[in-house]
């Protein structure tokens, strides 16, 4: 019985082997696209919660002064997918007047003696492109367009962008003297300067819904399956 017993364990464990290999084969043949990114998971933009808040700085020691804007229209190319999928062609248009601070006083003179000169009703944003956490975005202010880099990432399912604005790239320099002019006895410090710097600082927050990448079956990517139903030796008749 001996001699007969270790080549009848041989071949049993070669029949094993191949049993394997073919049943991952299969497995994997399953998976006819990549995952839309690195998480396994794809995302779709919430129809309400976003939200634009700017920082501006005055005086000569850059003291911070922020806002935001109450109104926007957001137009998607896509609105779920990959989050580049979902910046790609994304535009925003966000008129001036519903810009906000904590001083009503102070949103008058920045919509009067800013915006006014500025020659800018409206900010006009399209993405050009988003890849790895940065991108270009295209903005429209004073009849001038120029592309301005931004970064994006995903903090608790909001996809948060970044961008810093040189308001000299628009030709801004008239509309901030005129505002640091109307400005001159409330914005000194100890310096007796009245200064209202040209850059800005934007965020931009999208709430997101995340759901499961899906295999071409329609079955959940991210769902962990019961590891008997995997295994390949489970069914093979001894």
């Amino acid at each position: 019985m001996k001699p007969f017993l270790k080549p009848a364990v041989f071949l049993l464990s070669i029949f094993l082997f191949n049993s394997c290999n073919h049943s991952q084969n299969n497995f994997f043949s399953d998976w006819t696209g990549q995952e839309e990114n690195p998480e396994g998971h794809q995302y779709t933009l919430e129809d309400f919660g976003m939200s634009i808040t700017w920082t501006a700085y005055k005086f000569t020691d850059r003291i911070s002064v922020s806002g935001t804007f109450q109104d926007y229209t957001l137009n998607e190319k896509n609105s779920s997918g990959s989050i580049e999928n979902i910046l790609s062609g994304l535009q925003l248009a966000i008129p001036t007047e519903s810009i906000l601070t904590t001083n009503a006083i102070q949103d008058f003179k920045i919509k009067t003696y800013f915006f006014g000169v500025f020659n800018t009703p409206f900010i006009n944003g399209k993405i050009i492109n988003a890849e790895k956490g940065t991108g270009e975005i295209q903005l429209r202010m004073n009849n001038l367009s120029n592309i301005t880099p931004y970064t994006y990432s995903i903090n608790n399912d909001t996809l948060v962008l970044l961008t810093h604005l040189d308001l000299k790239r628009w030709s801004g320099e008239e509309a901030i003297a005129t505002l640091n002019k109307e400005w001159y006895g409330a914005h000194k410090i100890t310096d007796g300067r009245a200064n209202v710097w040209p850059e800005i600082d934007v965020t931009i927050k999208l709430p997101l819904h995340k759901t499961p990448a899906l295999y071409s079956d329609g079955s959940d990517y991210t769902t962990e399956n019961d590891p008997a139903e995997n295994d390949p030796t489970e069914n093979v008749d001894l």
